[in-house]
């Protein structure tokens, strides 16, 4: 048992929001045995915790990620990119991943989400260049060294994005050798899904399927996706927000808009959740609403890629369940979850972004931003035991420390203190399924200067190979600049 006693705050995001004041947690294995005041005859507890000026807090859960591209940020001839160009400068260089790269870069974004409060991670693993189909395996292995519970989304790319198929082949790189057959990305599935996914209440690892852009050209493979997810009980995840080229082939071939296709191929419903929703109108809105599917919302890598900011005001509005995420390592650059949540919280209030009566003052508040962290994560992951402190729910807890200088002058409101005032968003304390894989901002189960080095050397070494792969015209490593 752990016990963590006099706590200053404990935000439960329960049903009622309630914050307990000088409270405890008493956990139990994986759950949480008692939240609030302790009996008179004090718990017996293997590990017991000062919580004396802290904050505690259910973990964070981030519905979207490419773990694979963390080995990417930062590159300097993608500073300025738009979407596809940013993919067609990148492509050559992920095409070069393998299982050793995928551990570290798996490494390096969990233990970012881990030290900023995050306690679940979903990510879209969808690149499988020359057939690497282990790369999902790699991906889940670091995931367990790590301790971070995972939802791995075992996605597919099977056509390229806009021209990028015959942009990439001029320059030497067919399509052939970066995208997936059909018939072997849902065999894949089928895998992934029997070894890894436990439905199980407190499971570390739940899969999921998906593919980063629809075959609108093939309805019938989304069709046969969608199948297989529901005889499998797993949930569907893609990218949804169309570009221009995107929204008239799906308007030429099926006279219809993205979300109705997706509807008519049996990809709109609570077992679905979309990432980015940049692009939702009143109908798109309207439809996953009624559908009861999930919007995951990444605010850094929309602006990032220079994409508009999603309508989170209007579809909070309309009951969509909304979770915020970090987004890929490259569109992105950081793994900061609770600096991601600050993100949205300012983004959403510039004036004009939004129509009236979400404008302006009236579109987010730091609560919400943190119950959307906490609670809309769970719900778009259909997980019931995450996302609240309370008696039954998992021990995924972090617990921030207040006495800190970033917080001082801000304790009027703690809550909205961590969204508004934090210089630094590292936790003091990160438990997962009742372990403790934080401690005084430090990572208890492995070295963070081992990943440091590994990622780095990882990152020098897949720079190497693209060059190579690509006789010698991708990209260095750094960029030079004459002062």
């Amino acid at each position: 048992m752990i016990l963590i006693e006099n706590l200053d705050y404990i935000a439960t995001f329960d049903d009622d929001d309630s914050v307990v004041e000088n409270g405890s947690i008493l956990i139990d294995g994986p759950a949480v045995a008692a939240v609030g005041s302790l009996p008179e005859e004090r718990p017996r507890a293997d590990t017991i915790i000062d919580g004396s000026g802290k904050m505690a807090l259910p973990g964070f859960v981030n519905t979207h990620h490419h773990f694979f591209q963390q080995l990417t940020r930062a590159m300097p001839s993608v500073h300025r990119a738009s979407i596809l160009d940013w993919l067609r400068t990148l492509y050559p260089i992920w095409a070069c991943i393998d299982e050793e790269i995928v551990h570290h870069a798996t490494l390096l974004a969990g233990a970012q989400l881990l030290k900023t409060g995050c306690t679940t991670t979903s990510d879209m693993a969808y690149f499988y260049p020359f057939g690497r189909t282990n790369l999902i395996d790699a991906e889940i292995a670091a995931a367990r060294e790590l301790g971070i519970r995972f939802h791995p989304c075992r996605a597919t790319l099977v056509e390229m994005e806009g021209r990028l198929g015959d942009q990439l082949s001029a320059a030497g790189l067919p399509v052939s050798d970066l995208v997936e057959d059909k018939g072997q990305a849902l065999q894949e599935f089928e895998r992934v899904v029997h070894r890894y996914h436990d439905s199980s209440r407190f499971s570390m690892c739940q899969v999921a399927i998906g593919q980063t852009d629809k075959t609108y050209r093939d309805p019938d493979f989304m069709h046969d996706m969608a199948a297989l997810a529901d005889s499998c009980g797993v949930l569907l995840h893609t990218h949804l927000h169309p570009r221009e080229d995107e929204l008239a082939l799906c308007r030429e071939l099926h006279g219809q808009e993205p979300v109705d296709f997706l509807a008519d191929t049996g990809w709109l419903g609570p077992h679905t959740w979309f990432a980015h929703a940049t692009a939702f109108d009143d109908h798109s809105i309207e439809r996953v609403a009624e559908a009861g599917a999930g919007v995951s919302h990444s605010p850094s890598s929309n602006m990032r890629l220079a994409y508009g900011a999603a309508p989170v005001p209007a579809m909070a509005a309309a009951g969509i369940d909304i979770s915020v995420a970090v987004d890929g390592g490259a569109s992105n650059d950081t793994g900061d979850y609770l600096g991601e949540l600050r993100q949205a919280f300012l983004m959403h209030r510039i004036r004009g972004l939004h129509p009236a009566p979400y404008d302006g003052v009236n579109a987010t508040e730091p609560h919400q931003l943190l119950r959307i962290g906490t609670r809309g994560g769970a719900a778009v992951l259909n997980r019931d035991d995450l996302g609240s402190l309370e008696t039954g729910k998992a021990a995924d807890i972090v617990l921030y420390d207040m006495t800190k200088l970033d917080f001082a002058g801000g304790l009027h409101d703690p809550l909205a203190a961590l969204i508004l005032c934090g210089e630094s968003h590292i936790v003091d304390t990160t438990i997962v399924n009742g372990e403790i894989l934080v401690q005084d901002g430090e990572l208890t189960r492995l070295c963070e200067a081992d990943i440091a080095d590994g990622a780095n050397q990882a990152a020098a070494e897949l720079i190497d190979r693209a060059s190579r792969l690509t006789n010698g015209t991708t990209i260095s490593a750094r960029r030079r600049r004459t002062l």
